[in-house]
């Protein structure tokens, strides 16, 4: 009888702590899931973190974050977020390009409890006020070339080390001389552009195409320079960025924006 009962008394203990290993796990609680940025100037780059504490009683561990949309780009914390401890979702906007209302989704993987989580962002971006019209109208009076680009910002987001990416650039040329390009300069030396024409004739345009190729895995930001005959704006300024990491899946790259991943 003593040995049977030592039996089961042993079957007991270790079916409790087999429950107990099952029960084990982190659980993200988020102290707001959704934020809304209100009115933003278009040409901002918006942020916004999400802050989580691991109420569980094992350590999370967030395997991927991925946004709705290219124009959002995710940061997260990369090492394991311990039982008690606060981990971050950061959430960049960038406005450039994109007026009116917009409502974004960040997903986030991980071995959690909630192992899919949905955070999300809004807000309103309101249009420049400096019009392609009321520029074209300004220069013309003075009789000379001015450069004018709607957008001149870029966020690669995240992006593979020594992996060339591209951007087009439109130029417009909103004066009655004909604008004439001429240095095109990289401040990290790890950007090459590519002109359709130099010479744009009044009212007329030209595609810049900036390939990018970062050379440090860890985040990055380029100064591109355009100089030209632009008596008002000699030097117009161009600003890249990435999320640069070594040996980073190329399935990330397939969205539905400008970037195009070239291949080695």
């Amino acid at each position: 009888m003593k040995i049977l009962n030592t039996i089961l008394l042993a079957g007991v203990l270790m079916a409790a702590t087999a429950m107990k290993g099952l029960q084990a796990q982190g659980t993200m609680k988020f102290e707001t899931e959704n934020h809304n940025f209100g009115s933003l100037a278009e040409g901002v780059m918006a942020s916004y973190e999400f802050e989580f504490t691991n109420i569980g009683n094992k350590p999370i561990k967030i395997s991927k974050v991925t946004a709705s949309c290219g124009c959002t780009t995710p940061y997260w914390s990369k090492e394991e977020i311990a039982p008690g401890q606060k981990g971050k979702i950061k959430a960049t906007y960038n406005t450039s390009g994109r007026p009116g209302p917009f409502t974004k989704s960040i997903t986030i993987l991980s071995n959690a409890t909630n192992k899919t989580k949905i955070l999300y962002i809004s807000g309103k971006v309101n249009r420049k006020k400096t019009t392609y019209r009321d520029l074209s109208k300004s220069a013309k009076q003075k009789g000379a070339p001015g450069l004018y680009m709607r957008v001149n910002i870029k966020h690669f987001g995240i992006t593979e080390n020594r992996v060339t990416v591209r951007q087009p650039f439109e130029i417009r040329n909103v004066g009655n001389a004909p604008l004439k390009i001429g240095d095109l300069v990289s401040e990290c030396k790890c950007t090459v552009g590519q002109m359709n024409q130099k010479v744009i004739p009044p009212g007329g345009r030209a595609i810049l195409n900036l390939l990018f190729t970062p050379t440090k895995a860890e985040p990055m930001q380029e100064t591109f320079y355009i100089y030209s005959n632009d008596p008002k704006k000699p030097r117009t300024i161009i600003t890249l960025s990435a999320d640069v990491f070594e040996n980073f899946s190329r399935t990330m790259f397939r969205r539905g924006d400008a970037t195009i991943l070239l291949e080695r």
